[in-house]
């Protein structure tokens, strides 16, 4: 008697689980027909994942009150009412990346825009350079408990990062040294190679300013909020409708469409989640854009 009742309850757990999955994105789906927005929402690889999970995919940290900030004015420039570094004769951006369990956004981000910058200097889409953020984690004071983007971009101003070839990512927090004594089996001038950003520097918050740096700079690690909807994003445009916060992170912006409102922007969750692994957003969303929460990097050092 008691194992007839233990596989009842056996099976009906197994009917009940995907049901309560399918309520939420139901919920969801409702939401986005009652509040009227274009976005679309369905499972995605990272949708089912217990909230501690989701949290891991957030690891950008606020910056502090007392931070030093100097915010750079764009004045507005004639600029095309929509643009996408993806699409402007050529793709000039890199190919999506997947930061697995790990909050190593801060990493992630900062280096979709460099990478980017890279072949928009060299005038060349097909450099594609392909940047170690396992260096980053390893190596600077981030780990996947996150990071912050002020940091980030210093670290990669003075010290810079190796090639994914010396230091692959391994999505958890190893010492630099046991990583840089790995990468010189592969890289013997591992000491000398290292890629450098000349500087960088915070964009005024004004959507103006924001898409003039865009055009003129190249892609902008931007720090947005996250909540438990997005991880249920498979394309349009995104604005919250439901779910609680989860945490922050890191992206890239590479685009806009004036018109409508939008960033088209870089993730760093695989090809599996929203638009292949890319989504836009409303501007203004989630704090994106926001002060202190996104920049412009100057340059390649070279």
């Amino acid at each position: 008697m008691k194992k007839t009742v233990t596989s009842i309850l056996i099976v009906l757990g197994l009917i009940l689980l995907p049901l309560k999955a399918n309520a939420d994105l139901e919920t969801i789906k409702r939401a986005i027909k009652e509040r009227g927005a274009k976005w679309q929402a369905g499972e995605t690889s990272v949708s089912g994942l217990s909230l501690e999970e989701k949290k891991r995919f957030c690891g950008l940290k606020k910056p502090a009150p007392t931070e030093k900030m100097t915010q750079k004015t764009f004045e507005q420039q004639e600029l095309p009412d929509t643009f996408d570094w993806r699409d402007w004769g050529g793709d000039w951006t890199t190919p999506i990346r997947n930061q697995g369990g790990c909050g190593s956004c801060w990493a992630f981000g900062a280096l979709a825009a460099m990478e980017a910058l890279i072949n928009i200097e060299a005038n060349d889409p097909s450099v594609d350079d392909d940047l170690s953020e396992q260096f980053l984690l390893s190596c600077s004071q981030g780990d996947c408990n996150g990071w912050y983007l002020s940091k980030t971009l210093n670290f990669l101003k003075r010290g810079g990062t190796v090639f994914e070839s010396c230091i692959p990512y391994n999505a958890i927090d190893t010492r630099c040294l046991i990583e840089v004594i790995k990468g010189r089996k592969i890289c013997p001038n591992l000491s000398t190679g290292k890629v450098k950003i000349s500087g960088w520097g915070y964009v005024s918050p004004s959507v103006d300013s924001i898409r003039t740096a865009l055009n003129l700079y190249g892609p902008l690690p931007a720090g947005m909020d996250i909540y438990d909807d997005f991880f249920n994003y498979t394309g349009g445009v995104y604005n919250h409708v439901s779910g609680g916060y989860v945490g922050d992170h890191l992206v890239a912006i590479v685009g806009y469409n004036n018109a409508e409102g939008y960033w088209i922007c870089k993730n760093s969750w695989g090809t599996d989640w929203g638009e292949s692994g890319w989504f836009k957003i409303k501007y203004g969303e989630c704090s994106i854009g926001s002060p202190r929460w996104i920049s412009y990097i100057e340059g390649i050092a070279h």
